[in-house]
């Protein structure tokens, strides 16, 4: 049996996995991988409510630009040499390919997310249960379950032990 059109299509973009002889959950493996590495990295401003904003006004102006979680996906995506439409407004907003709050579609497809905003499964400290949580809710602060906003290199433990075990 032959490898799908997109398999092959990933695996042609994603030329160490194919080496593997990687399956399409490897790839996406792979990827997030990458995602949960530049979280970690502690190389970039986390901001909330948008995926990406230069900071250009008021108080805070350094012309920084801080990034939501799921932005950050966008930039692996981009990082990855894949072509990702962008454009910042007057207010410094980045829109990939129009989105402003969620993943745009190809971005979450590259993944292998389900969603725009993927809620994930995790067991916040105290919790004796798990419980599911959108990760732009966690970026932001909007997380019922958490106490504030969870920093970077507490979203990459999340989406690793969530997507990656």
């Amino acid at each position: 049996m032959y490898p799908s059109k997109e398999l092959q299509e990933l695996r042609e973009a994603n030329p160490d996995a194919a080496k593997l002889g990687g399956s399409m959950k490897d790839i996406y493996k792979e990827r997030i991988q990458l995602w949960v590495a530049d979280l970690d990295s502690g190389e970039h401003l986390q901001g909330k409510g948008l995926l990406a904003r230069k900071i250009m006004f008021g108080g805070d102006a350094d012309g920084k630009t801080r990034y939501c979680c799921l932005g950050r996906a966008c930039e692996v995506y981009i990082a990855a040499g894949n072509e990702l439409e962008t454009y910042i407004d007057e207010d410094g907003v980045t829109r990939y390919d129009d989105s402003t709050e969620v993943l745009p579609s190809c971005v979450a497809t590259w993944f292998g997310l389900a969603d725009n905003n993927p809620n994930v499964e995790f067991l916040p400290d105290g919790w004796d249960y798990p419980v599911e949580e959108p990760l732009s809710s966690l970026n932001d602060g909007d997380a019922s379950s958490v106490d504030g906003v969870l920093n970077f290199k507490e979203i990459a433990k999340i989406i690793k032990d969530f997507y990656l075990k």
